[in-house]
């Protein structure tokens, strides 16, 4: 199995290389897609984040950037959210 990406929030982590959209699981906390990068590495994303990867379409050693993030909505609730640039 390849090691897994982990994204800390506040840190952008760079995904560069070949990236290969393999399988769209449902999980526990929702549908996740799952990416490998440059062969050697993984990571499982919502589908939100992978469907802005597509829109980007990031060549072949072209670097990429997720950045995890906490945001705030009325009241007490915190979600996740992630920018993807290339």
């Amino acid at each position: 199995m390849l090691p897994k990406i982990t994204f800390q929030t506040q840190r952008p982590g760079s995904s560069g290389g070949e990236v290969q959209r393999r399988q769209t699981f449902e999980g526990r906390f929702g549908d996740q897609v799952y990416y490998t990068f440059d062969q050697d590495r993984c990571a499982y994303l919502d589908p939100d984040v992978a469907a802005r990867i597509n829109e980007l379409d990031p060549k072949p050693g072209q670097l990429s950037e997720i950045c995890k993030y906490w945001t705030r909505k009325e009241g007490r609730q915190t979600t996740v959210g992630c920018a993807v640039a290339a």
